[in-house]
């Protein structure tokens, strides 16, 4: 039986990110092919921070996850695994090197989840501000060289992966997709004409960003052509400059910790991301209830849609308004884009797809050989180690 050893700043909360929900599925589905064990940066710490944690845990349990009780040292010293996977570059920035000592014979798996310096990059074109396109390149030479020392990255968009093999010509790079559960599509007539939805944790600044780009030049627009609409703003961590947005036709609803009844009543999904990088799991996520998007190019990247056929994609105020209200005057071709949509999420994105991919995934990683740290590097660890662990945590306490 294959062991896999997940390594993570936070354990996953699939119920506040779609990037959690990706990586929660991921371990769940494959402890259909061995034994999963996650260990988390520090677990006592988030047990204290999160009030919620018990809930997670049984989550965990339930998923057949392992969640390991000690530090992540004492878990690549606790067996031998066959792979390690490390959740986002600076996880494996900062424990790359102990996994590749302690478990030399495992697999170095690093998972992007998105390509972060993409998203900064996309960002920096967007504000032209010196301090974000420095904040770009900076992280640009970390995450490759993080996926440089990796024996395999997983990206999880062909589009990311084609990105990430322009500047690593000779690293074995993968796909692993978001992953949404299927809802049975609600007819037209129960959903609530009219009302859009956003959907999207603000503690990410797009999200941020996005919202506050609909409500100040999109909405306008809107409500100087119909007043039937209403927009549901859903999501943690909202902050005050979007509270103070809230009107008689723009509802904050803050987190919820089921989005499935809002993507069953909703009449269109809007994501106006200005910037971003990766997989946008609200866009996949309102797909999967049937739910007609309206989104940007940075919305849709990554899907493999067609724009016009799965979703409208546009760019600007004036023509975000314009897909808005086609999509109320035109109840059939309402009806045709959140079906086409619907078909593509089952064919692609659903959990049986996924398994698929999965087993594909591990079946190519049979015909690849860890990389050998040299000797030296093997003998400077061990010695950086060993200070660290019975010297240098003392020195920083003089």
């Amino acid at each position: 039986m294959k062991k896999f050893l997940a390594i993570s700043e936070f354990p996953p909360m699939p119920d506040m990110a779609s990037g959690d929900l990706r990586f929660f599925s991921i371990l769940k589905m494959l402890g259909k092919f061995g034994e999963v064990t996650l260990v988390i940066k520090d677990l006592r710490a988030w047990i204290v921070k999160n009030t919620e944690c018990s809930r997670y845990k049984a989550m965990f349990t339930e998923a057949g996850i392992i969640l390991y009780e000690g530090d992540i040292f004492s878990a690549l010293n606790s067996n031998k695994f066959d792979f390690l996977f490390l959740e986002f570059y600076d996880t494996a920035i900062e424990f790359g090197d102990m996994a590749r000592y302690l478990q030399p014979q495992a697999l170095l798996v690093v998972d992007s989840v998105d390509v972060q310096f993409n998203r900064l990059q996309a960002k920096a074109t967007l504000t032209g501000n010196i301090h974000d396109q420095n904040e770009a390149d900076e992280i640009r030479v970390k995450e490759l060289n993080a996926y440089r020392k990796a024996d395999v990255t997983i990206a999880v968009s062909e589009d990311d992966k084609t990105l990430l093999l322009k500047a690593l010509p000779d690293k074995f790079i993968t796909v692993l997709p978001n992953v949404h559960t299927i809802y049975e599509s609600p007819p037209q007539k129960t959903r609530e004409f009219g009302r859009l939805i956003f959907i999207g944790g603000f503690s990410h600044s797009p999200n941020v960003d996005a919202v506050l780009y609909f409500l100040n030049e999109v909405m306008p627009l809107i409500r100087a052509r119909t007043s039937d609409v209403k927009l549901s703003i859903i999501g943690s961590h909202v902050p005050l400059e979007i509270l103070d947005m809230e009107a008689p036709d723009v509802e904050i609803i803050g987190y919820v910790p089921d989005t499935a009844p809002y993507l069953q009543s909703a009449y269109i999904s809007i994501a106006p991301l200005r910037y971003g990088g990766g997989m946008k799991g609200k866009v996949g996520e309102a797909m999967s209830h049937g739910l007609p998007v309206v989104t940007t190019c940075f919305g849709a990247e990554g899907f493999g849609l067609t724009p016009g056929v799965h979703l409208l994609v546009v760019d600007t105020p004036e023509t975000f308004a314009d897909a808005i209200v086609r999509l109320l005057n035109d109840s059939n071709y309402h009806n045709e884009l959140g079906q086409a949509g619907y078909r593509f999420v089952i064919e692609q994105y659903s959990p049986q797809a996924m398994q698929t991919q999965l087993a594909r995934f591990l079946e190519q990683m049979k015909d690849i050989v860890p990389i050998r740290q040299p000797w030296h590097k093997l003998f400077l660890y061990r010695v950086k180690s060993l200070f660290e662990r019975y010297i240098g945590w003392r020195l920083r306490f003089l």
